[in-house]
């Protein structure tokens, strides 16, 4: 293992090569089919609204390869330059613990990232959401947003990495116990952050209010009843305030299960269609997929820790890269397990997000004795969303958590 190095730096290649390809084939596959409108859709876009979905999907697409190829170019200019070693020092030779040199370490790090993206944050809201009519926000709202967000990780980063800085001091010898130890921490972190996100961390981002229309509010009471599913509460986010897309999403684990609406659908959607959507996402709730995903995290957690704790055990990356304290070492391993491996593993994930999304859909359709309202649903959304009907199906198996809106009609109609 004396050419570390040499095996990240030729992985993290292959992966941004693989990874641009996919994204040219996507491309390309939107162009070559621009203007065809898809049989099941005839009756329902013109080449007028087909030419507007596809410009708005392909001004996405070039802005993902622009933003993939300047994130990628400057994390391969940090790493592999003398500058990463010479920033790691720099830290070393604070005159602070070996814990609060390691925050300071992350916490400049995110907050590099933070303004270096901003940029290409505020291009893509002000110019291609804004052309196409999505874009909602004030500058100063957006702004704070960021700044919001940007806090919101800072905290829950900087809690991650207190706790690691502390489980392994500033030396660490592998052991399995300390795996297991490390483990079991992270486990109660992944529950406890899946327990209160809709309590503590989308409050930050959205007012959010109970379903004030009585007649959709009654409605809703009576499908959660059939259901039989317990949800503490269902709410309405203000959506509008920042953009015009929909949305709905199911979060919340055990006592606190929680289904947040944007209002922007409550407010441009038929009762049955919002119906649809809710039985939707507590299908997410009867299969149980957010455990199911909380599970896979778990074992991705295991992993992580088994693959970081060999690496900060080591020499490695000191011979690798010039470095030989432990929270340099464990970006090291953050970017090697995140970057790099997972790329390869993601399929896999993806198929099994796309599975629970069939499931769902499949769940509305038996609670609601219909398919036709999630239909109705699912073609708005490409005429409202602007939702993408010419996706590489290649691409669509590797990188979207949710199938195409094309392939989730068809799927109802069988």
């Amino acid at each position: 293992m004396e050419h570390f190095k040499t095996i990240f730096l030729l992985l993290f290649g292959l992966r941004i090569v693989t990874d641009f390809a996919f994204k040219i084939l996507n491309f390309r596959y939107l162009k070559r089919n621009t203007g065809k409108v898809p049989a099941v859709l005839g009756d329902l876009v013109d080449i007028r609204k087909l030419q507007q979905i596809d410009s708005y999907n392909a001004a996405k697409i070039k802005f993902d390869i622009i933003h993939f190829l300047f994130e990628n170019t400057v994390v391969f200019l940090f790493l592999f330059t003398p500058f990463f070693p010479a920033y790691t020092a720099f830290f070393q030779r604070l005159p602070f613990s070996y814990i609060f040199q390691g925050l300071l370490f992350f916490f400049a790090l995110g907050c590099t990232a933070w303004l270096i993206g901003l940029p290409l944050n505020y291009y893509f809201h002000f110019h291609i959401e804004k052309s196409f009519g999505f874009n909602k926000y004030s500058q100063a709202s957006w702004l704070w947003d960021t700044i919001k967000n940007f806090l919101m990780n800072t905290v829950i980063s900087g809690i991650i990495v207190i706790f690691v800085l502390w489980f392994t001091g500033d030396q660490f010898s592998f052991t399995w116990m300390k795996i297991l130890y490390g483990w079991l921490i992270a486990l109660v972190l992944i529950l406890t952050f899946a327990y209160f996100l809709p309590v503590l961390v989308i409050p930050v981002f959205y007012q959010l209010k109970p379903v004030t229309d009585e007649s959709l509010r009654q409605k809703i009471e009576s499908l959660v009843i059939e259901s039989g599913l317990h949800i503490k509460r269902i709410l309405m986010a203000d959506e509008s305030r920042k953009s015009t897309h929909v949305n709905a999403e199911f979060s919340g684990i055990g006592k606190n299960k929680t289904i947040i609406l944007f209002d922007t659908l409550v407010n441009n959607y038929t009762e049955d269609e919002i119906l649809a959507i809710l039985a939707h996402e507590i299908g997410h709730g009867k299969g149980k997929h957010l455990w199911k995903m909380i599970a896979i995290s778990c074992c991705g957690a295991f992993l992580f820790i088994l693959f970081a704790g060999y690496l900060l055990s080591s020499e490695l990356s000191f011979i690798a890269f010039g470095i030989n304290v432990i929270y340099a070492k464990f970006y090291i391993a953050y970017l090697f397990f995140f970057e790099i491996i997972t790329f390869f593993i993601h399929p896999v994930i993806i198929r099994f997000s796309q599975k629970c999304e069939y499931e769902a859909d499949i769940y509305s359709r038996r609670l609601l004795h219909s398919s036709e309202p999630l239909i109705a649903v699912f073609k708005k959304f490409i005429l409202l969303e602007l939702g993408n009907i010419n996706i590489h199906p290649w691409y669509e198996k590797i990188y979207y958590s949710h199938p195409s809106l094309l392939n989730r009609i068809q799927a109802l109609k069988n």
